[in-house]
């Protein structure tokens, strides 16, 4: 019976050797999905590249705007865990490399005593839905941060911004095509500029006969919508006129603005221009709705900014 007795034990002692060894050979899944830093507008968002590699970064919420402050890279190597960070303006651009093991099934370790700060790095689950990372010198002393579960907040996207950067300044486009007696302007300009904080942009349109510039025929406004979550543009015209619609763009280059005007007698129509915003060159096509339904060209100008 004794002897039965020691060779369980001698069994569950192999078996707890081997656990352990697999769960020093394992990646944290539980780091996977995005943290709110501290309850603050700081984020750590990690993904699966693979199964030995996952790729994070962290990322500050700021006027709207999604900043990476620094890039993670953990991967599995020969049975350890290695962890780099790349801060964003700090280092030469160069990742710093720590190594470690998972200590169990919910906690990590990596070091780098040649580093002057951070030198460890300990991640340890506490629930499902949070971690708390400690950063610390070789003698403990550091910080620690709470990372609690937490998608991150829609935000304005990156391209809507450099649409805005591209399109604020001046621009003109020739009009002698279109000519005539009753529409005598050789040139017509629009003027963007940036509105309040720059999260969105103003302009008008007016036209240049002969030198001289004429009263603006058309007010606009483009902007984030935070409610729909779509880049909105609002156009203002004499008689009270106004048109609104949602630009969205079709490839690198090209966008779409399909908007509804109407009228404060209450009259509606729709609108649509097609555009190719190149550097300083704007193209844009306007379309109309025609009696079958289907979009008709209209005028199509070239854009230049001056």
């Amino acid at each position: 019976m004794k002897k039965n007795i020691k060779t369980t034990s001698s069994i569950m002692l192999i078996l707890t050797v081997v656990t352990q060894a697999l769960s020093a050979s394992e990646m944290p899944d539980f780091l996977l999905g995005s943290w709110q830093i501290n309850q603050q507008n700081n984020y750590e968002v990690w993904s699966r590249v693979d199964k030995n590699h996952y790729q994070g970064q962290v990322i500050q919420i700021m006027g709207g705007k999604k900043i990476t402050k620094e890039n993670l890279q953990l991967e599995l190597k020969n049975g350890e865990l290695h962890y780099q960070a790349q801060v964003i303006d700090q280092n030469d651009g160069k990742a710093i490399d720590f190594v470690g093991q998972m200590a169990d099934n919910k906690t990590f370790k990596v070091a780098n005593l040649n580093h002057d700060f951070p030198q460890l790095i300990k991640y340890k689950q506490q629930s499902a839905d949070q971690i708390m990372a400690k950063v610390m010198d070789k003698n403990g002393e550091g910080f620690t941060q709470e990372l609690n579960r937490k998608a991150l907040p829609d935000t304005i996207p990156d391209w809507f911004f450099a649409d805005m950067e591209a399109h604020v300044g001046r621009w003109e486009t020739d009009n002698s095509k279109y000519q005539s007696a009753n529409e005598t302007f050789d040139t017509y300009v629009i003027e963007w500029q940036w509105g309040i904080g720059k999260h969105s942009i103003t302009g008008r349109l007016f036209g240049i006969a002969d030198g001289k510039e004429s009263p603006d025929f058309w007010h606009f406004r483009q902007y984030w919508d935070n409610l729909t979550q779509k880049a909105m543009v609002q156009q203002f015209g004499n008689g009270g006129v106004m048109g609104i619609g949602e630009m969205r763009y079709l490839n690198d280059i090209q966008s779409e603005l399909i908007q509804t005007f109407s009228t404060p007698a209450g009259s509606q129509w729709p609108g649509k221009h097609v555009n190719e915003l190149n550097g300083n060159e704007f193209k844009t096509q306007s379309l109309r709705m025609g009696q079958d339904g289907e979009w008709q060209a209209d005028r199509e100008y070239i854009w230049h900014k001056q």
